[in-house]
């Protein structure tokens, strides 16, 4: 994602692990802990982390610099995953061993999932404002996944019989019109939540 927001704004990449900013060796970017974040105070107009807070251990450190960081009135963008029992996903963790390429919890090194209530109520209590909050990975992202799973195995058993990758095409065109029309309800797995200072 860096690479990309770099071609829009002037701005700061951070990685806690080495390797991936050696991808970026051209670009501005720190190796540093999300809790002790080698910024001054309120001298960042936006930060972004996506798939980010849920990975570090003592996450409400991490929202605390984000916004100690933040210049007053500045924007903070969150993707986290969240803890939802109506979601597709949930479900299909319930029943892991039918459902392999489920994106379990351990294997993505996730310490944290947050209900929204709780987590928009700890944000407020840093001293963030609300400005909106989204759903993404409903139901048919899920069902991507279970397509993109059994596309994997059948390559790896050395079977021809793949789902076609029209249909992957297809399904993918078919998600992000999920969360065009879905956005707004929480029965996801993950979801975005946009903060002020």
């Amino acid at each position: 994602y860096f690479a990309e927001i770099e071609k829009m704004a002037e701005c700061i990449g951070l990685d806690i692990a080495v390797k991936p900013l050696r991808r970026l060796a051209k670009s501005k970017v720190l190796c540093a802990d999300g809790c002790f974040l080698p910024l001054r105070d309120e001298s960042i107009d936006k930060v972004i982390c996506v798939d980010v807070i849920e990975h570090i251990p003592d996450d409400s450190k991490a929202f605390a610099e984000v916004y100690r960081v933040l210049k007053p009135k500045g924007y903070a963008f969150f993707y986290l995953p969240s803890r939802n029992p109506w979601s597709l996903e949930w479900f299909a963790a319930k029943i892991s061993r039918s459902y392999p390429r489920y994106p379990r919890d351990e294997e993505q090194f996730h310490l944290h999932r947050y209900e929204e209530r709780e987590i928009l109520s700890h944000l407020k209590g840093y001293g963030f404002k609300i400005v909106r909050v989204s759903y993404f990975l409903h139901y048919l992202s899920a069902f991507f996944d279970l397509l993109s799973s059994f596309n994997e195995r059948k390559v790896e058993s050395g079977s021809l019989n793949r789902v076609p990758a029209r249909l992957l095409k297809l399904v993918e065109k078919l998600e992000l019109a999920e969360y065009m029309l879905l956005h707004s309800l929480p029965y996801a797995s993950g979801m975005f939540i946009l903060c002020r200072k």
